[in-house]
């Protein structure tokens, strides 16, 4: 007995922005970002006044960049690399799993292996481990299966951020 059907189908940009969101959606990992854009700000400004221009700093803030686009083009090589991402994708729950598959696979997860929910935004990202999630679309979601989601979802996973 299926207890949710719907499809979606990504866009490349809308990949990348996934993945970037995704990379960069915990607060430590800003934090550290924030930290190293900092230290590449202040320090020559420091080492100015200090007469003693140091460029180390330099590297820092030439560095960050790079940081940034590598993601983004590793999220668009996986996206270009498998029809998965581009091909339309249907997903259903059921009492006890949750079926994905699309114009090349199929697979299926057991709901009670889920790790977590997080619903973002834009985003709604269901953990089958503490580094994989399945990305939906929150505009793919109708009202109607956001509210059989969150119900469904909270029995079922004891670690849920769903608002």
């Amino acid at each position: 007995m299926n207890f949710v059907d719907f499809k979606y189908q990504f866009s490349e940009k809308e990949y990348v922005k996934a993945f970037i969101y995704f990379a960069f959606r915990r607060l430590s990992t800003k934090i550290v970002l924030i930290i190293f854009l900092f230290a590449g700000i202040s320090h020559p400004i420091i080492s100015y006044y200090d007469h003693s221009l140091d460029l180390s700093s330099f590297w820092i803030l030439f560095c960050l960049p790079f940081i940034v686009f590598g993601f983004y083009s590793a999220a668009k090589k996986i996206y270009r690399s498998s029809e998965r991402f581009s091909s339309e994708i249907y997903n259903s729950f059921d009492d006890e799993y949750y079926k994905v598959s699309g114009k090349d696979f199929k697979s299926e997860v057991r709901i009670s292996s889920f790790f977590k929910v997080e619903k973002h935004k834009n985003w709604i990202f269901i953990f089958t481990s503490k580094r994989q999630a399945i990305f939906l679309k929150t505009e793919d979601v109708t009202p109607e299966i956001n509210v059989v989601l969150k119900k469904y979802l909270i029995i079922t996973i004891s670690k849920i951020i769903y608002k």
